[in-house]
């Protein structure tokens, strides 16, 4: 009996630790004026956080500029109409929709984004918001965008002027990047962006397991997996 229960509290042990170095990370999670970043498999999954994160902002009064590709806000649209207590809020002032094509049209020069048309888009929304108060929420597609057209260093570079207003506006910012996409940006370039977000949360196939041992054996198989590619990519470089 006694051995039983030392192998039942070192268990216990075991998972609070994991707990601790695993935390469950949710959107949710995330308090006050952060800049963050979700990484995501499926266009559902995302849309249903951005919904998730929408509602409980217009739900507190706050201002929620969202500015998403055309099929994600009308994916967001079809979410949010399924909420009957938000019938009076989705269609107020609250809810600020931006194509996000059109939103990159005007702010780009070139191949990269111009500090001043930035700011003469994005200034605006904010200025109103800030006088109407209750707190400002966004979340921003542009950046996906321009990764998903192999610009990236363009994605850095917006991502860099998202702080640089933060400097002058209290707001929170809930960035996304396709896992698929971002495999093919340079790897400085993926380190750069992910050191210009506050917090980073990993894509579903992490975020969806509940408890903090399941995500550290997450966490051991990618490492597992990364050191078998690696061991076959230094076999293949000594073939004859």
């Amino acid at each position: 009996m006694l051995r039983k229960e030392i192998i039942d509290s070192t268990k216990k042990s075991i998972e609070v630790r994991a707990a601790q170095y695993a935390p469950l990370t949710l959107w949710s999670d995330i308090r006050g004026p952060r800049h963050f970043v979700q990484f995501y498999e499926s266009d559902t999954f995302l849309v249903h956080s951005i919904a998730d994160y929408v509602s409980s902002g217009l739900k507190a009064g706050e201002t929620c500029i969202v500015a998403a590709t055309d099929k994600h806000l009308k994916m967001l649209e079809s979410f949010l109409s399924q909420d009957e207590s938000l019938d009076g809020l989705r269609n107020g002032e609250l809810l600020i929709k931006v194509d996000a094509h059109k939103a990159l049209a005007r702010i780009m020069s070139g191949n990269m984004p111009n500090e001043d048309r930035f700011l003469d888009l994005v200034e605006p929304y904010l200025i109103k918001a800030s006088k109407r108060g209750g707190g400002i929420r966004i979340f921003g597609e542009l950046v996906q965008v321009l990764a998903e057209q192999g610009n990236s260093e363009a994605s850095l570079l917006l991502e860099a002027l998202w702080n640089g207003l933060r400097t002058d506006y209290e707001f929170a910012l809930y960035c996304a990047y396709s896992t698929k996409q971002f495999a093919n940006v340079p790897q400085r370039n993926r380190v750069q962006i992910c050191d210009e977000h506050a917090v980073v949360i990993p894509d579903e196939s992490y975020t969806t397991l509940k408890t903090g041992k399941a995500r550290l054996s997450k966490i051991a198989s990618l490492q597992h997996r990364i050191r078998e590619l690696e061991a076959e990519l230094a076999g293949a470089a000594v073939q004859p």
